[in-house]
C-alpha cells in the first residue's frame, strides 16, 4: 500500500484527464461563441431590411417607384433610401419594378461562419423577414 503522505505531483494520468476536459469545455464554449456571433450578425441583417423596407415604402410615396440597387454597394444604398446601413457581413440587392420590390442580404465570407451564402429577403408584400440559416432562427 502506497503511502499517500509522500506523493509530490499529479500522475501523468491525471494531468491527461484534465487537458482532455478542458479542451472540451473550450471546443464548446468555442461553438457556442461562434453560434450566438452568426445569430447576431443574422438580426443585425434582419434589422437592416426592416429600415429598407419602411425606407422603400417611403421613396415610393415620394418618387412613384420603388428604389433598385443590384449588387450595390451599401453607401449607394445609404444615398439612396436616405438612410444609414454599416454591415460588412451581408450583401443586399433591392430589385424592383413599378409595383412591388424585393430585398435580399446575401451573407458574404467575412468574419467566416456557418451562413456563408445564406440570404435573408424581405418583400414589399411582408414586412417580416425570410431566413434561410436555421442559426437566424
Amino acid at each position: 500500500m502506497m503511502n499517500m503522505c509522500g506523493r509530490r505531483a499529479f500522475t501523468m494520468i491525471e494531468v491527461v484527464i484534465v487537458l482532455v476536459i478542458s479542451g472540451i469545455i473550450a471546443t464548446l464554449g468555442f461553438m457556442n461563441y461562434r453560434n450566438f456571433t452568426e445569430k447576431n450578425r443574422g438580426k443585425n441583417a434582419e434589422t437592416n431590411l426592416s429600415v429598407i423596407f419602411n425606407a422603400e415604402k417611403r421613396y415610393k410615396l415620394s418618387n412613384n417607384e420603388y428604389f433598385a440597387c443590384d449588387g450595390c454597394a451599401v453607401s449607394d444604398l445609404n444615398k439612396g433610401l436616405d438612410i444609414f446601413i454599416d454591415d460588412p457581413y451581408f450583401t443586399y440587392t433591392i430589385t424592383a419594378d413599378e409595383d412591388d420590390f424585393s430585398a435580399v442580404a446575401v451573407r458574404n465570407s467575412e468574419g467566416n461562419g456557418p451562413c456563408i451564402g445564406k440570404t435573408v429577403s424581405i418583400t414589399d408584400n411582408s414586412s417580416t423577414p425570410q431566413k434561410n440559416c436555421l442559426f437566424w432562427r
